[in-house]
């Protein structure tokens, strides 16, 4: 069994590669996402990935980019019996082409507006990423507002955070597809609940098939210290979000797509 773990940046990725860590996929050196065809070289990168001859399939989320089946199925080849993580728009296709590559699509969400405080307070953290500059050279308030609103910045150009929420909603509503929560995933320890996390841990032992896992054992050791852990709190948005922050998001995301989400 492979798995494709897929989800918006600082929704929980890690926390749900951890998971399939611990039930037996060690995680891939590799992944698919947007920043893979920016940076360094990135014309050339572009230039491999991209489709000529087939059918583009969507996989950008915050900034979009198609690539070509034959690159995505020699990726999948590559990774295959680990968890590959991945940063990716939804679509049919792209799901058809996984389950055929034999991965289970595994998606988790998060509270968008806690994603965004995530992103602000992440990022300037890696100066890696092909964003850093940008969104570094920014207040933390203004991070979260060029994250709503999107823009153009250091060579690359990023989407309105609806745009993006759009582009990945696919993922929950897709049969096919395993997703979790991340308020439900974190548990106690990030301000869950214990029972919620446990049945979160079962539903993606079974998708996997791993019927003799230790869950109860697993779930204890969930919390924390992945690559990119910060805090892991639920609700850290209620502590940045002011009046005016609330109004722009309310405008450019709205309740309906909260709503999609599972939020309000």
């Amino acid at each position: 069994m492979s798995a494709f773990v897929n989800g918006i940046w600082k929704s929980g990725n890690n926390l749900l590669l951890k998971l399939c860590n611990e039930l037996g996929l060690p995680t891939a050196n590799r992944g698919v996402a947007t920043h893979l065809f920016y940076g360094k070289g990135a014309r050339l990168r572009r230039l491999i990935r991209s489709s000529f001859l087939d059918t583009p399939i969507p996989v950008g989320l915050e900034t979009p980019f198609n690539v070509g089946e034959p690159w995505l199925r020699r990726r999948l080849r590559g990774a295959a019996g680990t968890a590959l993580g991945g940063h990716a728009a939804y679509s049919s296709r792209m799901v058809d082409v996984l389950r055929s590559e034999g991965f289970q699509a595994l998606s988790i969400i998060r509270d968008p507006r806690d994603v965004l405080v995530s992103y602000a307070r992440w990022i300037p953290t890696r100066p890696d990423m092909y964003s850093f500059a940008y969104f570094n050279a920014l207040e933390e308030r203004d991070r979260i507002k060029a994250l709503i609103t999107g823009g153009a910045g250091g060579g690359f150009v990023f989407d309105d955070f609806g745009s993006v929420l759009d582009r990945a909603q696919g993922w929950m509503h897709d049969d096919r597809v395993c997703h979790v929560r991340f308020e439900d995933l974190v548990g106690a320890s990030g301000g869950g609940d214990t029972s919620k996390q446990l049945e979160a841990v079962a539903a993606i032992a079974a998708a996997l098939d791993q019927k003799d896992a230790d869950l109860e054992a697993i779930s204890v050791r969930l919390f924390g210290g992945t690559k990119t852990f910060r805090a892991g709190r639920i609700g850290a948005w209620t502590d940045v979000f002011d009046d005016e922050l609330t109004e722009l998001f309310n405008a450019s995301i709205g309740a309906r797509r909260l709503a999609l989400y599972g939020y309000e």
